[in-house]
């Protein structure tokens, strides 16, 4: 269990590190996260650029509402996301899930998820999860 969290720590770590400084345009990104066919709320989206996976300068984020959508937030809060390439990681809200929730759709290597953003406003497709039910 300490190992999950460790890694799950490391992750909104590496998410929550911004430069302050706008470098590279961004827009407008939406999408949303299904978990067995239902809303996965209050979930962090992070997007991993693929030819910098290791300590990404941008690292678009967003957190699921009730319905499991999102908006991904880079410089500023909701402002978008840079264009190219992505891996993405899901981290569930309740990071004490006990082992319900599975670990490879946090590891964004592993996760098999994977986004392109556009020079347009771009809406994701749906990330549609499986695995166990979830503890209320």
């Amino acid at each position: 269990m300490k190992l999950r969290q460790a890694v799950l720590l490391l992750i909104c770590l590496l998410a929550g590190c911004r430069s302050g400084e706008q470098s590279k345009p961004v827009y407008s990104t939406t999408g949303r996260v299904m978990y067995n066919q239902q809303p996965l709320v209050g979930a962090k989206v992070m997007l991993y650029p693929i030819d910098r996976i290791m300590l990404p300068r941008e690292t678009p984020v967003g957190v699921t509402d009730g319905e499991g959508k999102f908006t991904l937030s880079t410089y500023g809060t909701n402002d978008g996301a840079p264009t190219g390439y992505y891996r993405v990681g899901i981290v569930p809200a309740d990071l004490q899930m006990e082992g319900s929730f599975p670990l490879t759709y946090v590891d964004p290597l592993r996760s098999g998820l994977k986004a392109q953003i556009n020079s347009t406003a771009t809406t994701l497709t749906t990330f549609e999860l499986s695995g166990p039910a979830l503890a209320k």
